[in-house]
Order: C-alpha cells, then structure tokens, then sequence
C-alpha cells in the first residue's frame, strides 16, 4: 500500500512501471505531429531552442539544481532537492521532493499524474502522511501542469493529446486531454520567438 511506502520507494516503483511499459509497446505508442502542423510562434519557439521534431524518446529524467519551496503564501522559501520523469507516449508525470521544515524536520513529497490520476502526497520523516490531495481538481491541475512543461519538454507539443490554436500573432492556446480531463493555457512570446510566460485557471 502507498500508505506504507517511503516516497522515494514509491517513485522509484512508478518510473520502473512506466519505463516497462514504454518498451514493451515500442515506438508505435508515440503519436507525433509534423512540425507544419504547429502554430507558427510555438514552431518559430522550439526552432530557436534547436528542436526539430526529428527526436525520439519516450522519457525524460530532470534534477533541479536550484529549486525552493514556500509552504504558505508569505512564508520564506527553503532550498528543495526536486527530482522528475516525465513520459510522452500517454501524458506522465512524476516528482519527488525532500527538504526540511525549520530546517529540522524531514519533509518529502510526491507529485503525480497517470492515467487520469493526480495526487500530491506529503509525508514527514519519511513514513507520517501529512497530505493526501487528490480528486477531479487535482487531476486537472497535475494535468496542465504537463501542458505547461511543454516549454522544456518540447516534445510534448508533437503529441496527439495536446492540440494547439492561435490567439494571435504571439500568443498560442494549448489544450491537453487525457482520460476525460481536459486543461488548457496560453503561451505568450516576443516577436523573435522568445517565450515570455504561461497563464492558466485550471
């Protein structure tokens, strides 16, 4: 039971879970666009950070270097050792995080989305469940939280269950769709293709 796992046993399971999956369905579970099909600022964005949609892989591992964390509007921050892996052929996404409260106490956390599911668990010294959220605005947050990482995980932007409009010149909506649950953002860039930031109310 996940009640009765450490966060980083369970992280660990989750990525070893997804992994297998993607190599036993091969490539055919990567459903790409051209990149014709794109908006022509979201196109001009992801030429100038050199992609060319030519790539193929069905996972990324990211360590943040120099990530904080507030535990209320108004606290301070407090520096957080962040971990994630991020899987294309169906929107997943998994997060681990430890820091420590007042500098004390062991606090680590889990952020997820798979299959239709969002949950941030938050556990101190490694076995207490402080936190378990989930529900449907859970699942459509961890959700647009995946179209949102779009602008480093630009292969996101080629996958079916993202689908693009043009607001104007340089703004573009993008709308994800998984499992019933919809989410979707605009993304605002300068003329050259520079991405400025990403706003959304889901």
């Amino acid at each position: 039971m996940f009640f009765n796992q450490s966060i980083v046993t369970r992280f660990d399971q989750e990525n070893t879970e997804e992994t297998a999956l993607c190599l036993r369905s091969g490539s055919n579970l990567i459903r790409k666009r051209p990149m014709a099909e794109l908006p022509d600022i979201l196109r001009k964005y992801l030429l100038n950070c050199g992609y060319t949609g030519d790539e193929a892989f069905f996972c990324a591992s990211i360590k943040w270097s120099d990530a904080n964390l507030s535990m209320s509007p108004g606290k301070g921050w407090v520096p957080l050792a962040c971990e994630q892996a991020n899987y294309f052929p169906e929107p997943v996404r998994l997060a681990k995080m430890n820091t420590r409260i007042a500098g004390l106490i062991p606090f680590t956390a889990m952020d997820k989305y798979r299959r239709g599911t969002g949950n941030l668990i938050i556990k101190i010294y490694k076995w207490f469940t402080v936190s378990n959220d989930k529900g449907k605005e859970m699942d459509q947050a961890e959700l647009v939280t995946i179209l949102a990482e779009t602008i480093f995980l630009p292969i996101y932007a080629l996958q079916r269950y993202i689908t693009w409009r043009s607001i104007d010149r340089i703004t573009v909506e993008g709308t994800i769709e998984d499992h019933g649950i919809k989410a979707k953002g605009l993304f605002y860039f300068t003329e050259e293709g520079r991405f400025l930031r990403f706003e959304t109310n889901d």
